[in-house]
Order: C-alpha cells, then sequence, then structure tokens
C-alpha cells in the first residue's frame, strides 16, 4: 500500500509532498532557488545519429551549505529502440544520505507541452545487482519511472535533485561531470557554486569553466553546442577513460587525501580472538612467512562481502567485529591484515587502488572518489610486496602469487605524498603450458594431455575446480579438441596435481579424437593450433584501431604439440620457425618433422602492460600476422613413407648406409 504524506517547507513558503514506498520515499517539490533555468535549444547541426538525441544535459551543483546536485535531461527518441530509454527514466540514489526530489516532467508533442510528472508512476526498489555475482551490497535505490503514451519524436523533460553529500568522503571526494556520452548532446551545461575555491582538470582541447566571484561565494559555468556521439573501440581497456571528463577537486594534493584516509584506519584495539591470532602466527620464526600466514587467514578464513552502506561505503569496520562475523569487504580485510601484521612487528599499509581506472590515476585530479578498492603494501627482507586480501586460493610464496594490474595507488599513511607504482617481486611471472601428444592410428588418435598453469592463472584453475564439478571442467578443457576436430571423448578423469608451494597446478588428461586425420582432396592431412595464445592476444574488433591495447603481463603461454604417425606415413609442413615481436609481445612458433613424429611449439611472452599512441596500429597488425601463424595444417605422406622405406631397404644392400 503507498502511503502520502504532505510536508510542509516553511523557509520557501512553497509546499513539498513526500510519497513513501516501503522503506524509501522521494519528495515532489519545485527546483532549489539556486538553479539558472536554461532554454532549451530550438535547432541543432548535430545530424540524427543513434536512438536518442539529447537537446539538453544540464548539471548544477550547489556546495555552499547543504550540498544539492540538481539535474536536467531533456531527451528525445529517434526511433523505437529509443522509446526506452526515453520513456522510463531511472535515477539511483543513497537513501542513507541522499533525498530525491522530483520537480518535472514534461512532454512536448507538435509545440504543445502536457505534464506528466504523477506520483504514482514512481516507483522505489533497491536493486542489488551486484550481489549475486560479486558479493556487493550498495544500498542504492532507484527510482524508476514509467511514462504512458510516449512516442517517436517527442521530448521529454525531467529535472530532479539529490539532496546530502556523503558522510565520509565530503568535499574531499570531488566530481567527474561527463562532456560526452555515445549520443549527441545538443546542449551541455555544467554549473558549480561554492564557498572554497575550486580546482578543475579538463580533456585534452576543452577550456576550463569560466570562473566568477559573487561575494561570498564562487561560480563556475563549462558551456557547450552541439556535443557529438562518442563511438568506442571495442577495445579499449578499462582505464582506456574514452569519454572526456571534467574533473573537480578541493584537495590540494594526494598528501591532503592521504591524511583523509588516515583517519579512517585507526590502530587496532586487541581484542581476544584477535591476540589469539596474533600469538599462533607469532611462533613461526621467519618474518616472511609470519606475513604469508596472517595473509593467507585473512584471504581464506575471512568470506568476501561488500555491506557498502552509508558510511560502510568508505569507512572500514572494527577487526573484532569481521573476525566475529567472519566476513567482509576490501576494506575491512586491509585494515585487519595491517592490524595482524603490525602486530606481528611486520611493517603494512593500506593502499588505495582503483580496479578499474588503475593506469589512468596519474593523469587525475587528486580526490577520494577515485578509488573503489583498498590492498596492502607489506614491507619484507627482499623488498616492499603489495597483495590483495580479497584474492583467494593464493598459494606459494610473495613472489609466485598473482597480483591484478592495479596500475598505481596512494598508500595510507602520514608521510604518504603521491601515488606510487603497483609492482610484483621480480621474477613472478604468470603462466600456461599445454602439451598434447596425438598417437595416430588409422585416422584417430589417442591424445595424452598435460595443461600447466602458474601464478595467477592456477589461482584461477584453482577457483574455478573448487567450484565447479570436475565434469564440468573436463568438458570445457576438452572443448578445444571438440572444436577443432569435430569429435574427443575423454578416456580416463581428469587427474589433478596441484603444487601449492610453487603455486602451480597441473591437470592431466587421456582423451580419444576421431579422424583426427582427414583425408580432403586425396590428401590426409590433420590440424593443430594454439588456442591459448589466440585468447591472449584477441585480434582487434575494428579495422584501425586507436587505442590503447592492453596485455596481460608479466606473462607467457606456451602451447606444444606432438604428433606420432604409423610406420607409413611421413609429415611434410611449411614454414618451420616464424619469430615475431614488438615492444608489447615476442611470438615463436618452431616445427620438427622427424621420422613420423611431428613436434610443434608456440610460444608468446609478454613485455609490457600496454601500447598507446603511435604503436596501436602496428601492434594490432602483429596480433593478426600471429593470429595467422596459430595453426598448422600438416600433410600425411603415407606413399612418400613407402618410397623412403624401399630406398633405405637398397642403401642397405649396397651397403651405402655404411
Amino acid at each position: 500500500m503507498r502511503i502520502w504524506s504532505v510536508l510542509l517547507f516553511f523557509a520557501s513558503g512553497v509546499a513539498a509532498e513526500t510519497y513513501t514506498r516501503g522503506e524509501f520515499s522521494f519528495a515532489i517539490e519545485p527546483a532549489p532557488d539556486f538553479v539558472a533555468t536554461l532554454d532549451v535549444p530550438g535547432t541543432t547541426e548535430l545530424p540524427p545519429d543513434g536512438a536518442v538525441r539529447r537537446w539538453l544535459n544540464d548539471t548544477q551543483h550547489d556546495l555552499r551549505g547543504q550540498t544539492v546536485l540538481y539535474r536536467r535531461f531533456v531527451s528525445e527518441a529517434l526511433s523505437a529502440q529509443g522509446l526506452g530509454d526515453v520513456a522510463q527514466p531511472r535515477i539511483d540514489f543513497d537513501p542513507s544520505y541522499q533525498r530525491l526530489s522530483l520537480h518535472a516532467i514534461d512532454v512536448t508533442r507538435a509545440g504543445k507541452i502536457t505534464s506528466r510528472l504523477k506520483p504514482e508512476s514512481v516507483t522505489l526498489a533497491r536493486r542489488e545487482q551486484m550481489a549475486d555475482t560479486m558479493g556487493i551490497y550498495t544500498g542504492l535505490v532507484t527510482a524508476m519511472i514509467e511514462l504512458d503514451d510516449v512516442r517517436v519524436g517527442d521530448r521529454v523533460d525531467i529535472r530532479y535533485s539529490l539532496t546530502g553529500l556523503h558522510p565520509v568522503l565530503g568535499e574531499i571526494g570531488g566530481d567527474d561531470y561527463w562532456l560526452a556520452v555515445d549520443h549527441g548532446m545538443v546542449l551541455r551545461h555544467v554549473r558549480v557554486l561554492s564557498k572554497n575555491p575550486q580546482r578543475w582538470r579538463t580533456p585534452a582541447g576543452v577550456a576550463p569553466p569560466t570562473e566568477k566571484k559573487h561575494g561570498d561565494h564562487f561560480e563556475y559555468v563549462y558551456h557547450k553546442q552541439d556535443v557529438a556521439g562518442i563511438v568506442l573501440e571495442p577495445d579499449l581497456p578499462g582505464w582506456a577513460e574514452p569519454y572526456p571528463i571534467l574533473e573537480r577537486s578541493e584537495a590540494a594534493d594526494w598528501r591532503a587525501v592521504a591524511r583523509w584516509a588516515v583517519a579512517l584506519y585507526p590502530s587496532v584495539a586487541p581484542e581476544p580472538e584477535f591476540s589469539r591470532l596474533v600469538a599462533k602466527f607469532s611462533k613461526i620464526e621467519d618474518a616472511n612467512a609470519r606475513a604469508l600466514a596472517a595473509l593467507r587467514f585473512v584471504q581464506d578464513e575471512i568470506r568476501y562481502l561488500s555491506l557498502s552502506l552509508g558510511e560502510s561505503t568508505h569507512r572500514p569496520a572494527d577487526p573484532d567485529v569481521v573476525l566475529k562475523r567472519r566476513f567482509g569487504d576490501c576494506k575491512d580485510k586491509s585494515r585487519l591484515l595491517v592490524g595482524l601484521l603490525q602486530a606481528l612487528d611486520v611493517s603494512a599499509q593500506p593502499v588505495l587502488v582503483n580496479s578499474f581506472s588503475g593506469r589512468a590515476l596519474p593523469g587525475k585530479l587528486p580526490r577520494a572518489a577515485v578509488f573503489d578498492h583498498v590492498i596492502v603494501r607489506i614491507e619484507l627482507e627482499g623488498g616492499a610486496v603489495f597483495v590483495d586480501p580479497t584474492a583467494t586460493l593464493q598459494r606459494g610464496d610473495f613472489k609466485s602469487q598473482g597480483f591484478p594490474d592495479f596500475g598505481h595507488g596512494l598508500i595510507v599513511a602520514a608521510d604518504s605524498a603521491d601515488l606510487v607504482p603497483l609492482q610484483r617481486l621480480a621474477p613472478s611471472i604468470d603462466g600456461y603450458h599445454s602439451r598434447y601428444t596425438h598417437r595416430v592410428e588409422g585416422a584417430d588418435s589417442t591424445a595424452e594431455v598435460q595443461l600447466v598453469w602458474r601464478g595467477a592463472y592456477a589461482e584461477w584453475m584453482r577457483r574455478k575446480l573448487s567450484s565447479e564439478s570436475r565434469r564440468s571442467v573436463a568438458d570445457a578443457l576438452r572443448a578445444t579438441l571438440v572444436h577443432t576436430h569435430g569429435n574427443a571423448t575423454g578416456l580416463q578423469e581428469i587427474q589433478i596435481e596441484d603444487d601449492e608451494a610453487e603455486n602451480r597446478l597441473t591437470i592431466v588428461d587421456r582423451v580419444q579424437v576421431r579422424n583426427f586425420v582427414r583425408s580432403e582432396v586425396g590428401k590426409e592431412r590433420f590440424q593443430v593450433g594454439a588456442d591459448v595464445i589466440a585468447e591472449l592476444l584477441p585480434l582487434a574488433q575494428v579495422a584501425e584501431p586507436k587505442g590503447p591495447m592492453a596485455l596481460s603481463h608479466p606473462m607467457t603461454i606456451e602451447q606444444e604439440f606432438i604428433v606420432e604417425l604409423p610406420a607409413d606415413a611421413l609429415p611434410t609442413a611449411e614454414r618451420l620457425r616464424v619469430e615475431l615481436d614488438d615492444a608489447a609481445v615476442v611470438f615463436e612458433r618452431t616445427a620438427q618433422l622427424n621420422d613420423g613424429r611431428f613436434t610443434a611449439n608456440f610460444k608468446a611472452t609478454t613485455r609490457h602492460y600496454e601500447v598507446r599512441g603511435n604503436g596501436v596500429a602496428e601492434h594490432a597488425q602483429l596480433r593478426r600476422k600471429i593470429h595467422d601463424e596459430l595453426s598448422m595444417s600438416v600433410n600425411v605422406n603415407r606413399e612418400g613413407a613407402k618410397l623412403r622405406s624401399r630406398e633405405e631397404r637398397m642403401r642397405a644392400l649396397l651397403g651405402e648406409d655404411k
């Protein structure tokens, strides 16, 4: 049942109606007094492109007191595909500190404006889309507005505001204002009012907002007409950030952000369970081994669950609470691990990172909101190492365990002054090696398969084996043979050997492949190919990529094939050796033909995490060349083998083989 109530705002003398939907609510009221109402452009030079045209995208932000973010969108569906975007607006907000106010929803058709703001068309729902897949509960509520009778060509004008400032981030969080998106905008407008001067960062070639001083506050305005939509390359890594963004911050530098974060990670008060763990790990004499034991406990014994509600989006829970409930998110786990390590006389600090855009951080304005993840820096006898307490089933030592490419991070310490690069301990390397040994009888083969994963790849396979049945894993591994040859039947259960000390996992399989050798136009041949290299060095999906392009690094992938043919068969092939490389990757393919035995080895090793700028086109071309060499088709000449056998017997009779 929907409950409607009326709340009078005596300060403005205007009545505002508040509508409750379960435990959440929204208001309908006039726009705030600070808003400068804009005229919507009547014409544009932008050609119709895509399903939606945004006639106005207006952001006005009042930071002078109780923070208010005002948004106005005037949108037109250019086709039936765009009606869902235009006629079903969605607004996300955090009810723990934000209040949603709707000001107007109007539809213009053939010059006539009608109001469509009806309370009954608004539904509030908490949609935890990341809960099942990632274990993250954000607490965000979505206002879903369903508008009746919206047609192609109608202009929908929606105005709303969100009141409230994040209780932990405050103004040091800063903001991003997107200046272009995937559809065209006839007018993009950003206006910010603040008591304090703001720092801005604009994309290359974009003028900064104009600044005016009005008595006790500053006004900043960005105004741009006829903004074309951005056409994205499908291959771009997460840190590429192809959309132009206007950044705002009040933080003077990264030191100020670090000082803000230090207050969130106070020293740990030793409670009984915490003290018991410290006593247990203290019995380990070697300092590095003590640190590793503490890390493995936090990773594997404290399950990941993020209740990022209100303050807990950035303030970690007390370690005693985490130990009692046996779950926590990245910041909870990091604070617990740092506390344990410090109690074990091992120097450690939390590190703020961005799990998607870490490589772009050095070019950003210092502010707290750019971080979405927390890891830990540990000072070991062999040097500093960065670890992720949320990773599970890592094994080996600090050198052999995997570590994601977070790029750069900010150490949470009183003397932390700048971002630092996040590097792994040398000579850690992630890798995969496969060996397929085919013994051919007639057209079929029996294949002995050995697959070896190292480092981060071993951890990935370990997690896969812990969550799936052996049968499903075996089917997935055999899928390559099925794809290449059309048929592959397992002859045994897969055998798994997990060398935890080296962080290396091996799977052994035995498979029968029907029609491994195929007859085509009077010829017999078989084919082998390096599918894993193809997956990890994918082709660009556009003809002329501008980049950047990302690579998994450090990484070595090696795929080996051995084919033992019957005595009456002689393999022949061209281009037995291929070498291709650039500044980012090295590829080698070698093959040998030896008395009924064929061997081929495909190997790819990365040299760098990324390719940028002028090197992108050449690197994309190199990948195409590599893909051309990732399979080999080998002819089987049975008559040639017979002829060779006769010649050898004749030489033996004549004594020429002595």
